[in-house]
């Protein structure tokens, strides 16, 4: 297909998301037609006034994802689920069926590149963190599982069909409106639930979300990044203890506050609530879980050399400044909610 076939420059999916919807606004930025897919029924605030194409259906349904993408360059598929706590069958369709459907997609419509968002949990939590080189293992837990398996039938589609994808690994994805690192985080905190484990000191992976979209759009423009898969975080050694307290600089002194276990302790007791949960059938997550255990406790300061390498990736917003502009949105009337914290709680706007 010649570059004028191209009618959209870009097809987000999981553009409703948080990664899917920074990423959307920054390829906006730069100027892009983007095509979003949306499931039927789904509220859309996020997407509304913005100049863009709203197709209906979901990843599930193979038809619509060919139909979203007709006359695209290039399809980002942020949409999947991540979750520690959720059924079998919910992971693979996400994570599995929802994959081969958009490899399906990508080779129907002739689209340049997929840019397809994993995770380093496919590494299955090695006790140092590793190179792209490590191989991706699949330990059993249902998120590491799915998103291998998505990921084997990536690289089997790239080896068998020549097709061209992208896959980035990032660990832990922070910024406004991310309700898994920073909202959840930020209600344990007002609760004083929060666990930090063995003093919290493990580097957490940490990266802005904007860094993350910007050399998400830079891969898809780069022919070198075709056909390989990058870890990506931002440069530091940034702990969960740094992370936590950036965030308790949003709360008013003594309205927060995190307790401290060793994390052998805390990987058994998330072993045993995940067997009473599922013995009993509860569907709601456990307050602790393996999946969190070890991402809270083990090495995620994965090796970036090969994205800084290939597509001159740095931080370009620091920790410093990303952190900051996470408290603003904690601050603002949407974070608030988010935390379902009033102004008492929440330090003023400075």
């Amino acid at each position: 297909m010649s570059s004028n076939d191209f009618k959209i420059d870009a097809l987000v999916t999981g553009a409703t998301g948080f990664i899917g919807n920074h990423l959307l606004h920054s390829l906006l930025k730069a100027g892009k037609s983007v095509r979003v897919l949306v499931r039927p029924g789904k509220k859309c605030e996020s997407l509304a006034g913005l100049p863009i194409e709203i197709m209906y259906g979901n990843l599930e349904d193979k038809l619509s994802v060919i139909a979203a993408a007709k006359g695209v360059k290039t399809i980002f598929n942020c949409a999947g689920l991540s979750s520690d706590w959720a059924a079998t069958q919910k992971f693979y369709d996400a994570n599995i069926a929802g994959v081969k459907n958009i490899l399906d997609a990508l080779e129907v419509s002739g689209a340049n590149r997929l840019v397809h968002l994993s995770t380093s949990d496919v590494y299955g939590y090695p006790k140092t963190a590793c190179s792209e080189d490590y191989g991706i293992h699949n330990i059993g837990l249902p998120y590491n599982r799915s998103k291998v398996e998505g990921e084997e039938e990536i690289w089997k589609a790239v080896k068998t069909r020549n097709l061209p994808v992208t896959v980035f690994r990032p660990a832990s994805v922070y910024g406004p409106r991310s309700m898994e690192w920073v909202a959840e985080i930020g209600k344990l905190m007002l609760k004083k639930d929060m666990v930090l484990l063995s003093g919290g000191h493990a580097r957490a992976g940490l990266i802005y979300v904007e860094n993350l979209a910007r050399i998400m759009i830079i891969a898809a423009e780069s022919p070198i990044a075709t056909g390989k898969s990058y870890n990506i975080r931002d440069t530091g050694n940034h702990s969960w203890k740094d992370f936590v307290d950036g965030l308790g600089q949003c709360f008013v002194d003594g309205s927060w506050s995190y307790s401290n276990i060793p994390a052998p302790l805390a990987y058994a007791v998330g072993y045993c609530m995940e067997t009473v949960y599922g013995v009993l059938g509860i569907k709601s997550r456990p307050l602790l879980t393996r999946h969190a255990v070890n991402l809270l406790s083990k090495d995620q300061g994965f090796d970036i050399s090969r994205v800084q390498q290939d597509l001159g990736f740095q931080s370009w917003i620091s920790f410093e400044q990303g952190m900051e502009l996470t408290r603003v949105w904690m601050r603002s009337e949407e974070g608030r909610a988010s935390l379902g914290a009033d102004e008492s709680a929440v330090a003023a706007l400075v």
